[in-house]
């Protein structure tokens, strides 16, 4: 049921022509749904992707809330707070505190949409931009929005299913295992990392997409996440990146 349920989805929205790409961990879907499902959609594109979900038995899943101090000080500032979002995202992934719990809906004030939907052991969940983990206190910040933009603007059908490009893939995986998995790269990520820079550091057009991507997420320390990639000493990055004076 849940394999055929993904599979109309996709179909439904591929049919409306609604532009999303699932990031990662994509490659037995639609027929074989596991856990989450992380979708990246564009941001005119929410309500309909949101709609189209529902209909076919996709529900609120309420069991999760988030906040930050960042948040709050955007509710009386929503324009500086984004602006700073849009041009300081790995500097904001430091500098921030942890405040108290406020509401998801404060996010929207960051330009930074989660939606999350649940059904049987399935759970999708959608934003409209690339988001990851502070190392202070846990809370998603957007990254450079650009970033964001390439990943709509690079991307395959793979069983009808919108993914990313192998530099797009790399370029995401790697700080989402930095921040959110606190440095951790699993099994599958390191089995997907060895693979996908297999073929993006031997490919012109893809190695040069992925530096611009570190770029706009690592800043200086990019050419560090780009050294350690050609290693694939992956294991290390988050802890060299400490070490690194300017980070």
């Amino acid at each position: 049921m849940n394999s055929f349920r993904l599979e109309k989805l996709f179909e439904e929205v591929n049919e409306a022509n609604i532009d999303y790409v699932v990031p990662r961990k994509h490659s037995n879907l639609p027929k074989e749904p596991k856990g989450d499902i992380d979708i990246l959609v564009k941001e005119e594109f929410l309500d309909e992707f949101t709609e189209i979900s529902k209909a076919l038995g996709f529900k609120t899943d309420k069991r999760r809330k988030s906040g930050h101090k960042l948040a709050i000080k955007a509710v009386k500032n929503p324009i500086k707070a984004s602006k700073a979002v849009r041009n300081y995202p790995i500097k904001i992934l430091r500098q921030v505190s942890v405040g108290e719990p406020v509401s998801d809906t404060s996010n929207l004030k960051l330009g930074h949409k989660n939606i999350k939907l649940e059904k049987d052991s399935v759970d999708l969940d959608i934003r409209n931009n690339l988001a990851y983990k502070s190392p202070q206190n846990g809370k998603r910040y957007p990254v450079d929005l650009q970033v964001t933009d390439w990943f709509f603007e690079r991307t395959q059908n793979k069983n009808g299913v919108v993914i990313p490009t192998p530099d797009n893939e790399l370029g995401h995986i790697i700080p989402h295992c930095i921040f959110d998995k606190k440095g951790v790269f699993s099994e599958y990520y390191l089995q997907r990392c060895n693979e996908l820079s297999e073929i993006v550091l031997n490919n012109t057009e893809y190695d040069e997409h992925f530096r611009r991507i570190l770029s706009r997420i690592f800043y200086d320390a990019a050419e560090l996440v780009y050294e350690l990639t050609e290693e694939r000493r992956y294991q290390e990055m988050r802890e060299e990146l400490r070490r690194y004076e300017e980070y």
